[in-house]
């Protein structure tokens, strides 16, 4: 494995997250990159069984709610036409099953327990590469000087996230042991992926297992008889980076989509995200599970479990645009389709006009947002390292149902104003840290 750089401290002109993200650019790895133990392992397990739970019902939404028709379920979700008509063309089990290969909820750490805020059904990308990166510098930086490390654990999440995906590989698409060439396609030339400051530890991750990898705009893929090319090299795995909400509005061509699927299928690339998981990719998917009119069908112990681990979510219309005008600090607003933390509105986070604009924007496209319950009460874990209060994301992920780590993501803690604990507004990455000590 490559050697980790450091920087001895962070630098006092810069911010927290200014700080965070420049050391990844060039991939060195200050002390705060590390987070602090967050919880137990017995702690840990509730979690998991959660997740494990929470997705066997958003999975289950399909038979439960729409005849086990996953096109009628594409319909009441509004997916956009040109979704809804390639999903109707490549209407196939093996694709539906494929779907519920990878889920991540997210939730908050709460003073009652955790809350899922949403759930991510989709390959994660990036963040898996960051998680083992930052496991190494801690192993490297912290094991040989503090005894305590030895009652502490991070997670491989990376590693094994990417090793079910190479051995997937290796049956569907090579049958020599070749080193796997993996490429993510972007919606068109406009993206910048060296953008993202995920990027360099996810190319280390793959670089420390052999892997080729490379992105590329969609329109760029060649379809040959032998396979999918890129300027010539042949490619075994295709991921899509960005959600297929970005790939609409740049009006990809959709067609590029299909011939992706038909190579998937017939065994010439693994394809690891065709849109059939946007029927469950979905933050509205919470409607379903929340909403009173729908216990019926469910059993008195999942529907107390689901009200224990959902905010109450609702579809944006009049109704509810009135609900949320006169209860401004209980609720937040949502685009439906965006990711990032991009686009939310907190009620409490904002003063009253701020609030009634948001509102008002929101009811004039109100099948793009949704309604959810503000979480409060979220629980301070201290940083050593930085001295601060830090409120906390804890992202179980499986691959092909089976638990493969924990994504953490944490913010400052602010006394007076919610967060939003994502990249995108300043939240630090890692895998998390576990206690067994205490388990």
């Amino acid at each position: 494995m490559t050697s980790i750089v450091y920087f001895d401290k962070l630098l006092v002109e810069t911010t927290e997250r200014e700080q965070f993200i420049v050391s990844l650019q060039h991939e060195r790895f200050p002390p705060s990159t590390c987070p602090p133990v967050t919880i137990s392992g017995e702690t840990l397990n509730q979690i998991i069984d959660d997740a494990l739970f929470l997705s066997e019902m958003i999975f289950s939404t399909t038979k439960r709610l729409f005849n086990n028709d996953p096109l009628q379920q594409a319909a009441a979700l509004g997916l956009d036409a040109d979704l809804q008509a390639y999903l109707k063309l490549w209407n196939l089990p093996e694709l539906w099953s494929q779907a519920k290969w990878f889920f991540r909820p997210d939730f908050l750490l709460t003073e009652t327990g955790v809350k899922a805020v949403e759930v991510n059904v989709a390959p994660a990308l990036g963040g898996p590469g960051i998680c083992d990166v930052h496991a190494q510098a801690y192993q490297e930086r912290f094991a040989s000087v503090d005894q305590r490390t030895a009652t502490l654990s991070t997670e491989p999440l990376g590693e094994r996230w990417l090793s079910e995906i190479l051995m997937l590989a290796h049956h569907k698409v090579r049958s020599n042991s070749e080193s796997a060439v993996f490429c993510s396609i972007v919606p068109d030339s406009s993206f910048d992926l060296n953008d993202d400051f995920t990027l360099p530890g996810f190319k280390t991750l793959m670089k420390w297992h052999g892997v080729n990898y490379f992105y590329c705009s969609a329109d760029e893929l060649e379809f040959k008889s032998d396979g999918v090319r890129c300027n010539g090299l042949k490619i075994d795995v295709v991921f899509t980076d960005f959600c297929y909400s970005e790939f609409i509005d740049s009006k990809t061509n959709f067609d590029v989509i299909s011939d992706l699927t038909n190579a998937h299928v017939n065994n010439q690339v693994l394809f690891l995200s065709p849109p059939h998981n946007t029927i469950y990719d979905q933050k509205s998917i919470f409607t379903f599970l929340t909403d009173d009119s729908n216990s019926g069908l469910f059993n008195k112990d999942e529907w107390q479990r689901l009200q224990r681990l959902l905010p109450q979510t609702k579809n944006f219309d009049k109704d509810t645009h009135q609900l949320l005008l006169n209860q401004k600090n209980s609720w937040i607003i949502k685009p439906k389709h965006n990711y990032g933390g991009n686009g939310i509105t907190i009620g409490k986070d904002c003063d009253k006009v701020t609030w009634q604009q948001a509102l008002h924007s929101a009811l004039h496209s109100p099948s793009d947002y949704i309604a959810q319950r503000f979480v409060d009460q979220q629980l301070p874990i201290y940083d050593p390292n930085l001295e601060s209060d830090r409120v906390c994301c804890i992202g179980p992920l499986f691959n092909y149902g089976v638990y493969i780590g924990t994504f953490y993501r944490d913010i400052a803690a602010q006394r007076d104003k919610p967060s939003i604990i994502n990249g995108a507004s300043g939240a630090r990455y890692g895998s998390i840290r576990i206690d067994y000590a205490k388990s």
